[in-house]
This record gives structure tokens, sequence and C-alpha cells, in this order.
């Protein structure tokens, strides 16, 4: 059996390794080579070998077989290819084998013909006994348009990401160059993700990066005050200019590489000679910090953008000013100018950007459509398309002769704030790049894009969610400050309710359905009906941000827990009962028991306490977490609790005694939520390491593990046991637990 042939692999001598290894990397070349087509197309659809040549090779060296099929284009095979393609970051995290295999199963399933299910399905049977569907569509399923996703550093254990401040295509579309907040630049393969090589040599972050036309040469910016030029072949650094006072923000290197261009926070632009590094101008002017500059095709004109709110054109011979570019409203961040000559593009903090004439200095287009701070733009040589990247996490392709958008792509999801930092396009305007603050770059394919029916959807990252009793509805409650109820059988919205000022943390709904309570930043509960959507009470009593609300299963109870360190009994008008205080830090997560006898609480402090409904009365104070302990859930009959924790683990307490039965360690990372099946035998979390993990309350095993491409913050289980819904920073996941028939196993 496949799974314990992995288990077992490393057990084995390393004669039988390789050998084993030599068998998975090199069948599918073997196969083609010798004409038998049929046996190869057999071996790429079959899941146990797929999985086992990425889990103990890689995701490339597979996709490479993909290749060898001579009906390249065949729908199945060509998908396939894709998949693993757009995937390729998110499969070579997976630490374990039955992760990669749900991963893997859960993106085939959702993006392949009907017709393939039940092989896909049988073939999971034969591999374990627990395994993940999904029965909507994905949150994080790609955009046509994009590629691949590239990883600047492998994740680790409470993992921060750092920002990829600007990157850069290579002529002929084969490199892709990327400047980094740990001070390095890193050349990197476009078709295969590889990194090439690593240039070291800046002291602080690098902030911007140029390739020659002839992919010879590297320049970069740093906030160390220099520019470095670089062998891109060896990585060697061939020269430093030095002579700007405070960081260099950007640079740019003409098409016939006989200058560069260098922006800076001590207001000035620099103009210097390639070859040597001598300074031939420097550029005075600006009121504010220069953060972008830009070098005409025919070399006669700089433009550069300031902090000053303005656009600068310059003279490259003389470096006298020659226009001022007025309009923004506030600091522009990027500039480009079209192949042509006659046209300027700026990206500002105010939102949005401008085409100028480049000749007059005359405003032609506004650009309105990103909701933040739009960092970065570049236009194609052809001068047809504009890519923008924003803090709003979109890069946005427009048409650049009518100023209208072609497309908004929002693959990129951090959950750290900053959104899109730089982006790049092609000279042949058919791929781009987009820098985020999360440690990764994405490659889109920009010709032709598809127009999307768009669903109705939150508009920022999923905070938490609750199931009706009868399965019909979930609710969830979003930063975007509304809470949705959406229709379980067919994944639509049914009703939104706003009202809230701030980010709706937490949601929870009566048993009868009837009742829905919301909890928000702007230190207010709400209690919403259901069926018309009116607000029916605004709970005003908190002095500080609401994290969390439960409400009883009679409806008669409801619950809140806040930052100003307290817990709140409230009745079904909305009249406080009780306050109840005994915790150091602020107060997390809550809930109330089935027969709403007790309430659980979690808090930063640690500690979970469990409190008397009638009385407010402390009953027990549970002490093992290390880190703040965001989740709990109490069991469907009562008897035992479950905890998550920023410590990277989740806890089963026994009600009563206060004992530990069970701790689950596994995540690699915060566990952001938990939740009880109905029958009481399982227990979901979820995690900013990106997984699910469904665990046996029994014995502890963790039974299924999934990754996603982005941070989840809660989850919930259906009343069958079977189905659950995660949220988090893509939306929501709609999933089923599957277990194997007896004859599979």
């Amino acid at each position: 059996m496949l799974y314990d042939f992995i288990e077992n692999f490393k057990s084995h001598s390393v004669k039988w390794q390789r050998r084993q290894l030599y068998f998975l990397r090199n069948t599918p070349t073997l196969l083609a080579k010798a004409g038998q087509q049929e046996q190869l197309e057999q071996k790429l659809l079959n899941l146990q070998f797929l999985l086992a040549k990425m889990y103990l090779l890689n995701t490339q060296p597979l996709i490479s077989d993909y290749e060898l099929v001579e009906n390249a284009y065949n729908p199945v095979f060509f998908h396939i290819k894709q998949l693993l393609e757009q995937n390729d970051h998110l499969l070579n995290q997976c630490e374990e084998f039955q992760e990669l295999a749900n991963t893997l199963y859960v993106q085939l399933l959702h993006t392949s013909n009907t017709s393939k299910h039940e092989h896909l399905r049988t073939q999971m049977q034969m591999l374990f006994r627990f395994y993940l569907e999904p029965y909507h569509s994905l949150p994080d399923a790609p955009h046509p348009a994009y590629r691949r996703t590239i990883a600047m550093h492998p994740p680790v254990s409470a993992y921060v990401p750092d920002p990829v401040n600007d990157c850069a295509i290579s002529s002929d579309n084969s490199r892709i160059v990327t400047a980094l907040e740990d001070s390095t630049l890193k050349i990197w393969d476009i078709t295969t993700g590889e990194e090439i090589i690593t240039c070291k040599g800046h002291t602080e972050k690098v902030l911007s990066c140029a390739i020659s036309k002839d992919m010879l040469l590297v320049v970069s910016a740093s906030q160390d005050q220099t520019l470095k030029i670089w062998d891109v072949a060896t990585g060697v650094e061939h020269l430093t200019l030095s002579g700007h006072s405070s960081a260099v923000n950007n640079c740019e290197l003409s098409e016939d590489e006989s200058i560069i261009v260098s922006a800076s926070s001590d207001h000035t632009l620099r103009v210097w000679d390639a070859l040597s590094g001598n300074v031939l101008h420097t550029l005075f002017g600006h009121a504010g910090e220069v953060n972008s500059c830009a070098i005409s095709s025919d070399k006669s004109f700089i433009i550069s953008a300031s902090s000053d709110n303005t656009l600068r054109k310059w003279d490259t011979v003389s470096g006298a000013e020659i226009l001022q570019l007025n309009g923004h409203t506030k600091p522009v961040r990027d500039c480009a100018i079209s192949s042509d000559n006659k046209f300027v593009i700026s990206a500002s903090e105010d939102g949005t950007l401008k085409i100028w004439n480049a000749i007059t200095g005359a405003e032609c287009k506004t650009l309105a459509g990103h909701s933040d701070v739009v960092n970065a733009c570049a236009v194609s040589k052809t001068g047809t398309i504009i890519v923008s990247a924003s803090r709003d996490e979109t890069l946005k392709v427009w048409n650049m002769s009518t100023g209208v958008e072609s497309a908004s792509l929002n693959q990129h999801k951090a959950g750290v704030q900053g959104g899109l930092l730089g982006c790049s396009i092609s000279e042949d305007g058919t791929i781009a790049a987009s820098a985020s603050v999360g440690d990764t770059i994405k490659i889109w394919d920009i010709q032709n894009i598809p127009q999307l029916n768009l669903v109705a959807r939150h508009t920022d990252s999923v905070s938490n969610c609750a199931v009706s009793a009868n399965g019909d509805l979930l609710i969830t409650s979003s930063v975007d400050r509304t809470v949705k109820a959406w229709n379980t059988t067919n994944g639509t919205v049914y009703r939104t309710f706003s009202g809230h000022t701030g980010s709706v943390d937490d949601c929870a709904i009566s048993e009868d359905g009837s009742v829905i309570v919301s909890a928000s930043e702007d230190k207010t509960i709400k209690l919403w009906e259901t069926a018309t959507g009116i607000n029916r009470h605004t709970l005003v009593g908190h002095t500080e941000r609401v994290n969390s609300c439960d409400i009883c299963s009679d409806g008669s109870i409801i619950v809140s827990a806040s930052n100003d360190r307290s817990l709140k009994v409230w009745d079904s008008n909305g009249k406080e009962r009780l306050n109840l205080i005994g915790h150091e830090a602020d107060v997390l997560s809550c809930a109330i028991s089935k027969d709403g006898s007790f309430i659980v609480s979690a808090s930063a402090d640690t500690t979970l306490k469990i409190w008397d409904t009638s009385t407010g009365a402390e009953l027990l104070t549970l002490i093992d977490h290390l880190e703040p302990v965001v989740s709990c859930a109490i069991s469907p009959k009562d008897d035992f609790i479950v905890s998550a924790s920023y410590d990277g683990t989740l806890n089963i307490w026994d009600t009563k005694s206060g004992d530990i039965r069970l701790r689950f360690d596994e995540h690699l990372a915060w566990v952001t939520g938990c939740a009880i099946s109905a029958n009481g035998a399982f227990v979901a979390s979820v995690s900013s390491d990106n997984t699910l993990r469904v665990w046996d309350t029994q014995n502890g095993n963790n039974l299924a593990t999934l990754r996603v491409d982005g941070w989840l913050n809660g989850c919930s289980w259906f009343p069958d046991n079977d189905h659950l819904a995660l949220v988090g920073l893509h939306g929501i996941y709609f999933l089923q637990v599957k277990k194997a028939e007896e004859a599979y196993m």
C-alpha cells in the first residue's frame, strides 16, 4: 500500500531508496522514449504515482512529465499540468503525506471534469480511511490569468512574511528579479519557479531592482543609501554607487544601459554613468521624498514621482527641470513612461492612477478603481496595457487608450497589512508579475483575460462562522463590517446584515435560527432577525473591542467577550444581567453550554475560565497554554471543552475536573479556531499555518489535514457530523469529511 511505502521509505537501505527514486524520476521518460504513450498516460493519471513523486521528489519533476505526452493539449493532461503549476507553492509546503493527498485531491476535484471524480474518489478511498472533498467553489480557486506563485522563503513556525518590495521581468520572459526586505536580491526562473541565484551585499532592505535588456546586469537600490550593479550569471557585485544621504527608493536603467537614474528619500534624483559609476547630475527640486523615477526610451528625459504630490520632468543631458505635473492629492508612489515617450503614467496614495501628456504635462485620464493606496504601475512596450499594484491586494490591468479596467486580479492574501508593493510587465505585454508584502510574487498571463461573473462575497477577510441547527444556513462575520447568511445548499448569499461601524469579529445563531448575534470592533453586540435582516437590538456596555459572542440554545441568554477584560451576560431584550471579571488580559472567545448552566471564556492571559451562568461565580481556571487562548468550544454533552492557542496547540479539558484529556500539537503556527462535531467524535482546528486539521476526540489521531492558500480564522461543523465550513483570508471553504467504504480498507 502506498501509505505504508511512504511511511517506511526512510527505514529501508540507501540503495533501495535510490532505486525507488530512480523509478519515480525516470519511468515517464522511459515510457515516452519507448513509444508507450498509453502506459505513460495511465501513469500520469494514477493518483498514487503523482503523490509519491511529489512527496519524495518535488512538484516540478512531475510537471515536466506532462510535457512528454504527445497530445499535450488533451484537456485532461493540460488541466493537471496547469493545476500543478498554479499550486506548486502550496503542494511543496505540505509536511505530511495525507496533507499532500487531501490538498491535491481537493484541487483536482474542484477543477476537474465531473466524469473524472469517481475515478479520483476510488483512488482516495484506497489510500485513506478519512479524506476531504469540497462541495462548493473554493474561494482561493485560481483566476484563469494566474500562472504560478513564487515564494521567496520557505515558511517556518510562527512565520511572519517578509515583503517583496519590487520585481522586474527579463526581456525574454525567462527570468524575474525580486528586491527583498532581507537585504538580498533573488533571480528566479519564471517557468519553473526555481531560484537561480541570490545576490548578497546590501546591509539594509532592497527597495528596487532593474534588469538590463541583454540580461547580463541587475541594478538594485537600497535603504542602506546605495545602489549596486550585479552580474546576473554569478551574482557577483560589480559596482557600488554611493552618494545619496538617505534611502534609495527606486532605480532605473536606460535601454542602452549607459545611464542609471536613482530616486531617494533625500529629496533628490541622481543620474549615474553605468560603466564607471560616476555621478553625472544631481537633480534638486522636489519638496519631499522622491519615490520613483523613469527614463524615456530615447533617453531624452526623466520623470520622477514624489511625496510632495507632484511628478517632474527633467532633461537628461542638462539635468534641468522641464515640467511639473500637478493633480494628485496625495504622495505619488510610482511612475512609468510609454515606449513612444508620449505619455506618463503615475500611481498615487490617493488611490488613483493618472495618464499625462509627456510633452505638455496635461492630465489626460484618471484611472479609478483601487480602494486603497496604489503603490506601483507599469506599462507594456506596446503601449496598450497598464498594470497597477495596490495596498488593496489587487493587481489591476487597464486598457491604456480607454482607461477602462480590464481585470482585477486578487489572488494575493498575505494576512498582514500592506498589500502589493510592486509590479512588472513583460516587454511583449503577455505576462505580468505582482510583488506582495506576503513574501511572494505571482505571475499572470494577461493576454485575453476572460471576464468573470463574480459571485457575492465578503470584500475582506472572514473572521468566523456559525451553522444553524438544521444546517440550512451558514453565518459569517467579516472585517468588511458585515455579517452574511449563506444558503448552504448552493453556497449563495441569503442575506447581508449591515450596521456595524468596525470589523465584525464573531457571530452566532440561535438554535431555532430566528436570531443572529454579532460582535464587533465597534464595542457593540447586535441582535438581528434572520428572516428580515432587521437589527432588533444593539447591546452597548463594553468599553473596548468585542471579540466573541454566543447565544444559548433557547435564545434567552447572550454572552460576549471583550478587550476590556470582561464578559457580559445579556438577556434576549438586550439588557445586561451579569458582568464577569477575572481575566487579567483581553477575553478573546466565549461559549455557552448546551444546557445554559455555564460559560467558558478564553483569554490573552493564557487561561480559560468556567463561570456559573446564573450567579456569575468563577467555577474553574484552566491553566496550561503558554500563549493567548483565542478560541474555545464546548462539547454537545457539556462534558469536555476544546481550546485553541497561539502556542500552536489545542487542549481537550474535562469540564468537571479541569484536567487535560488530550493535547494536539501538530500545527506549525498559531491555532486560530476550533469546533466540535455534533456527536462529539471530532474536533476541527484551523491555523495561521494555512491548514485545517480534523482530530479524533477519543484517541487524538489526526484524521485529515488540508492546506489552503491563506490564513484560516475559524471553522464550524454542520449537524450531520460530515460537513464543515472554514473561513479565512480568501473567504469560505465548504468541505465534507468522507469515510472510505469498508470494501476499500
